[in-house]
Order: structure tokens, then sequence, then C-alpha cells
């Protein structure tokens, strides 16, 4: 049978490996602003671009999420959201992930591949 100590030392073991590998994850980077402004706005959404922060230059964020001109950052007071790449030192610069797989172009070759091959089918079957 597990002793209560054993579990608390589990529970808590657990908790702590699951808060570093969540930290892992994300790159650490600093906030860098133009000379004309002091802070770099959080925007909550792409979509509306409400501000949800203000946050001062030179100030430590994590990198969640890397999109074409924005980056979606975590700062250490617990926001999230968006903020222009430009507002991130030491970035590369962006490269786009593509998937082969959700390619348009190529879906359609292959659909047109298979189409080609059952009309080559039908044609020396005779059931055209």
């Amino acid at each position: 049978m597990v002793s209560k100590t054993q579990l608390f030392i589990l529970l808590f073991s657990t908790i702590g490996l699951s808060f570093f590998a969540s930290s892992a994850w994300a790159s650490p980077a600093t906030l860098k602003c133009n000379s004309s402004r002091d802070q770099v706005w959080v925007y909550d959404s792409l979509n509306s671009f409400n501000v949800d922060a203000k946050l001062k230059c030179g100030q430590g964020v994590e990198i969640i999420e890397r999109l074409s001109d924005y980056v979606k950052i975590r700062a250490q007071n617990g926001v999230e959201g968006y903020v222009p790449d430009s507002a991130v030192s030491g970035l590369p610069a962006f490269q786009p992930y593509r998937d082969s797989a959700h390619d348009v172009g190529l879906a359609a070759k292959q659909v047109q591949a298979v189409e080609v091959a059952s009309d080559s089918a039908r044609c020396f079957s005779g059931t055209r």
C-alpha cells in the first residue's frame, strides 16, 4: 500500500516536472522599442487588435508561437498575447512552415492524376 508521504512526493514531483517542461517549450526573448515609444502593446487577438496590456521595453518574455508579422508571447506577469515581430529583439527571419499535405496545387495534381488513370482504365476496358 502506498503511504501518504510517497503519494505526496509523487504528486509534487509530477507538478514540478510539468512546470519545468512547459517553460522549456517556449523560447526566451526581450522586447525592444523604437526611439519614439517606451512600451510595447500586447494585442489579445489578431482579429480585433484590442490592447490587452502594455509591457516595458527590455522586459523578458517567452515566445509561444511565431506568425508572419506577429509573435505570440507570454510575459513574466502571465499576460499572453500578440506583439509585432519587430518588437522582439534577436528574432531570425520568419520561415513559414509548408505542409505538402495541405498544398492546394499538389492536391489538384493528385486528383487530376487519379482522373486520368480512371479515364485510361475505362478507355482500355471499353466501358466508355
